[in-house]
């Protein structure tokens, strides 16, 4: 199988970059073609934005975009997650170029949603697993400056703009929210959440439940850790009971909590924090230990992981923050070392049932009398011991997604679930009125930029993708509209494949612009871009095809564009005076079309309609 993954980096550290790599690696292992387009972390020098390094590592293609304007976070440009047309361009081309039979998105930092209607376009069955919260908070893990837990975009976005600290509107972070949630939902077959937290969240964020799959995670260092140490180790403590907390020290990840629930206990204990942190949070840390009952074991690496939880008896996971799928619970579960785990994110689906516990996420107080118990009561350790089993292989997380991608296979024309209206909103149209203004027309959608219109539903049609599903509109109309869209190239290109991407087989664009050598058209500063009939023979494949049998010039963008628009009529209307002038005598139409060729304020306006040519019938025909 042919299979295309986007992610974020590739050799680099956190989950959501170590575990797809370790995907790519096994699935090349049983035999697939992968390759992995990813938001490079580390800057090409001297390469320009958006510069592609292509490489094969461990049998993997790597595709890496370099020099993206911000190649993480993009917070303050919500407009730009949406939709990156250097981004999408790009992936056309892998597509292309690989023909790959699914599409496996694993982040979406630093490439932007465009890469997914570019994917629906060509027809490719895709799957999402989440590995943060990016689809519902613009700082990816909906955790507040405090430490809080966010409940997602408020009404007006201003949480948002605080915590991004951008300038940036705050209806730009509802309307992020609002786009993505429709955009994804209709252009990604199915969503893998790695937790029933993580689904519970997007079903609050309202994502439909039907696109939701949870799809738990396995974890290949917990495998080796079972075989070389949990599937032998005896159970049995120490004196004193040895708690130890492994990972990062970082703030959302609880350590204080941990710290500060030490200083409460008494009895036999000891407490190590094995990892390292920001320097200003390990001081805080030492400050919260005033007892001195906490040792800081420092970072450790994967050889010295197993030498490190063989001498813990109970591990602590005190997260405040919805931690998706906290590999952690498995690793030291499988070290046969039973998890005190905090009640939220994914941890609850980790931590093994009747061999671990939880408490509130947060409460020092809950979490000391938890380890209190323990200390004072050993033999429950050992107990909870003797029931851990082997955690969910990493050998039957990728069984799993294979089965998942030859159903999303053989079902490639699935329909994809409706993009979620809100309550009491009534259903689209399969009529689209962009840029309606103040003329609403019955029947259709209308759809404009300005709320003060009062369309059906307010869209800047240049923030790109829009939030219509794919082939949802049987006829489009652009009245006096296109000419005010796309000033550079991408933006108008992207409007394009928008219009070619939501049309139904058949549908129709009828489009109504000034003649760019008419005073209508050259005295509106808001007039950005000339139509004439002629561009749309660009977006036609049998006209680009004929150039390029014929060896005459154009560029071909519907064969670039993965689009085909077929022109069905082409109307142009005259000045009052010059249509007064062909009124005395229609014999006078020849010299008219030699005149409009010559002089300005001749044809006022043009009206072409075009005919979305569906399926693609692709490069070759």
């Amino acid at each position: 199988m042919r299979i295309l993954m986007t992610m974020f980096g590739w050799a680099d550290s956190g989950g959501g970059t170590i575990f797809p790599r370790r995907i790519a690696r096994e699935l090349v292992a049983r035999g697939h073609r992968v390759r992995v387009v990813y938001a490079a972390a580390v800057p090409a020098p001297g390469q320009p934005a958006y510069a592609v390094q292509r490489r094969d590592e461990d049998g993997v293609e790597l595709v890496g975009i370099h020099n993206r304007p911000t190649p993480f976070l993009d917070a303050a440009a919500p407009a730009r997650e949406l939709h990156d047309p250097a981004i999408a361009r790009l992936l056309r081309n892998e597509l292309a170029a690989f023909a790959p039979e699914v599409v496996h998105y694993h982040n979406f930092l630093g490439l932007s949603a465009a890469v997914t209607a570019v994917v629906a376009e060509a027809g490719v069955p895709s799957c999402y697993t989440p590995y943060n919260f990016w689809a519902v908070c613009p700082t990816l893990y909906l955790t507040l400056p405090d430490l809080t837990v966010c409940g997602g975009t408020a009404d007006d976005g201003e949480n948002c703009r605080r915590c991004a600290r951008t300038d940036t509107p705050g209806a730009d972070f509802v309307a992020r929210r609002d786009r993505l949630r429709d955009v994804l939902v209709a252009t990604v077959d199915r969503c893998l959440p790695t937790s029933a937290g993580v689904r519970d969240v997007l079903l609050a964020q309202g994502y439909p439940a039907p696109w939701l799959q949870v799809q738990r995670s396995g974890s290949p260092r917990a495998e080796a850790i079972w075989q070389q140490l949990g599937a032998t180790r005896q159970p049995g403590v120490s004196t004193p009971l040895r708690f130890g907390y492994a990972g990062s020290l970082l703030p959302i990840k609880g350590v204080h909590v941990l710290v500060a629930a030490a200083q409460r206990l008494r009895g036999a204990f000891t407490v190590a924090l094995h990892g390292s942190g920001p320097a200003d949070y390990v001081r805080a840390l030492q400050q919260i230990d005033r007892r001195g009952l906490v040792r800081f074991a420092g970072a450790y690496d994967e050889r010295e992981q197993m030498a490190r939880f063989a001498a813990l008896d109970v591990g602590v996971v005190p997260s405040i923050c919805l931690d998706q799928s906290p590999q952690v619970v498995d690793e030291l579960q499988a070290a046969r070392v039973p998890v005190l785990g905090a009640r939220i994110g994914g941890i609850p689906d980790y931590v093994q049932q009747h061999a671990g516990e939880l408490v509130a996420a947060g409460d020092e107080v809950a979490l000391a009398a938890a380890m209190q118990r323990l200390v004072d009561a050993p033999q429950r350790v050992v107990d909870w011991q003797q029931r851990l089993r082997q955690p969910a292989t990493f050998a039957a997380h990728v069984d799993a997604l294979l089965a998942i991608y030859a159903e999303l296979q053989g079902a490639r024309q699935l329909p994809r679930p409706a993009p979620v209206v809100a309550a009491g909103a009534p259903a689209r149209p399969r009529q689209l009125n962009l840029g309606c203004g103040k003329k609403h027309l019955p029947g259709w959608w209308n759809v404009d930029r300005f709320a003060a219109a009062g369309p059906d539903e307010v869209v800047d049609l240049e923030r790109l993708p829009w939030p219509f599903a794919c082939d949802s509109a049987d006829a489009v109309l652009l009245e006096h509209v296109l000419e005010h869209l796309g000033r550079d190239s991408e933006t108008f290109l992207g409007i394009l494949r928008e219009l070619y991407r939501v049309c139904a087989p058949g549908g129709t664009v009828r489009i109504v612009v000034p003649h760019p050598r008419h005073q209508d058209y050259l005295q509106d500063p808001t007039h950005v871009r000339p139509i004439v009939p002629e561009l749309f023979l660009h977006t036609s494949l049998d006209h680009n095809r004929d150039w390029q049998r014929r060896g005459l010039p154009g560029t071909p963008l519907a064969e670039y564009l993965g689009l085909d628009f077929a022109i069905v009529s082409v109307e142009q209307r005259l000045d009052p005076h010059w249509r007064a002038w062909l009124q005395q005598d229609p014999a006078r139409q020849q010299q008219i079309d030699a005149i409009a060729r010559s002089q300005n304020n001749v044809v006022q306006e043009v009206e072409i309609v075009l005919r979305a040519v569906k399926p693609f019938r692709g490069a070759a025909g």
